[in-house]
């Protein structure tokens, strides 16, 4: 799994309209780990931020890489949609 950037973890959160304290518990670490991750500041081990990536994943966030042409995305997936409703 490729870590992703402190913005693409803030967007996919937002997208799937979590707190900060949602995600922490999910990923099972502190609501100032995850606000540390966001804002990209040093101090967190690249293994918390995988964790933190894969519950998002499995909520149905997908990250895509930066490429040539487009700069590094995030989307969601249209079942996670689906379970708003």
């Amino acid at each position: 799994m490729a870590t992703v950037s402190a913005g693409a973890i803030r967007a996919g959160r937002a997208l799937l309209g979590m707190s900060q304290a949602d995600l922490a518990e999910l990923a099972k670490v502190s609501t100032p780990t995850i606000r540390r991750i966001e804002t990209d500041q040093k101090g967190v081990s690249v293994e918390t931020v995988n964790r933190v990536q894969g519950v998002l994943e499995t909520a149905g966030i997908e990250f895509m890489p930066e490429t040539e042409k487009f700069t590094e995305g995030v989307r969601q997936s249209k079942a996670s949609l689906s379970k708003k409703k």
